[in-house]
């Protein structure tokens, strides 16, 4: 079975648990959105979404489908990460809540320290990164998700 095929196998059975629990369910819009992204084969993916538009939560559900079931090659002792880059540390610290609160409902065994989350027993961790040279730089990405890109400027530059 390939990437893909995986993470879009295991989007259903998560959401039936997500929703069993009384998460809001992902629309299908979102659905659509990931499913034709995997079957592309393309290896970038940017969605243009407005205010309240489930970018959050879905993001947060591939993100843990693709460190929990992603064929990602990390070499012995490193850690691989789902990076998530933004401007504002504070507001990408969010989706490390909502990804707590995931694993937590899956029943996946994690543990915290500062900004970084741990899956146990795997090479796998998520952590939030600002978005600068020296804040995105020596680190082993399996996948990023870069929170509202429009928004990174080089305050010298623009």
């Amino acid at each position: 079975m390939s990437h893909a095929d995986k993470i879009l196998d295991s989007l259903p059975r998560l959401e039936t648990r997500l929703t069993a629990r009384g998460w809001p369910a992902m629309s299908p819009w979102w659905k659509d959105t990931f499913d034709a992204f995997y079957k592309s084969g393309k290896r970038q993916l940017v969605p243009r979404v407005g205010r309240r538009g489930g970018k959050s939560s879905s993001l947060c559900r591939i993100a843990v489908l693709e460190a929990l079931f992603g064929e990602h090659k990390i070499p012995p002792g490193d850690t691989g990460y789902v990076a998530f880059v933004s401007v504002s540390k504070s507001e990408a610290n969010q989706r490390l809540r909502t990804i707590e609160a995931i694993l937590t409902t899956l029943a996946v065994r994690f543990t915290t320290k500062d900004d970084t989350i741990f899956v146990t027993g795997k090479p796998i961790a998520f952590r939030v990164f600002t978005a600068t040279i020296a804040g995105v730089s020596g680190f082993t990405s399996i996948f990023v998700v870069l929170d509202e890109a429009s928004k990174w400027r080089d305050h010298d530059t623009g």
